[in-house]
């Protein structure tokens, strides 16, 4: 296969996938020229590329996971104290006392003494 017909990881579209970068991997593997098959050096050189993307990917999440437990960890030291936030509607500044936290698809979220969900993003002062 010549060096003109690979593609680069991304291109016009965006970023290239884990399975559209495999799917042109096994392309090319099917249609090269047994006569001429493709350098060993950039075969080589796909997988390890491939390789990164995944160790890429895979420290992303873990990267995210860590955050999201240490602001957890952050709104648990807060149950049992008042805290000044603001709201979502309007910005105006409210002091309740914090009874709980979750972690949601939206963040982390402090259970509040009156019943209010309130984003941990939104606390402005603790007491």
């Amino acid at each position: 296969m010549s060096s003109s017909s690979t593609s680069s990881v991304t291109g016009v579209g965006g970023a290239m996938g884990e399975q559209q970068f495999l799917q042109l991997l096994v392309a090319q593997l099917k249609n090269q020229d047994p006569l001429s098959p493709m350098d060993n050096s950039q075969f080589v050189s796909q997988l390890a590329q491939f390789s990164a993307l995944q160790q890429e990917q895979t420290n992303g999440a873990t990267q995210l996971s860590l955050l999201g437990n240490d602001q957890l960890g952050l709104a648990d030291g807060l149950v049992g104290h008042t805290v000044a936030y603001t709201t979502t509607a309007g910005g105006a500044a409210t002091s309740d006392v914090v009874m709980g936290a979750s972690n949601s698809s939206s963040g982390v979220q402090l259970l509040m003494q009156s019943g209010a969900s309130v984003p941990l993003s939104s606390i402005t002062q603790t007491y």
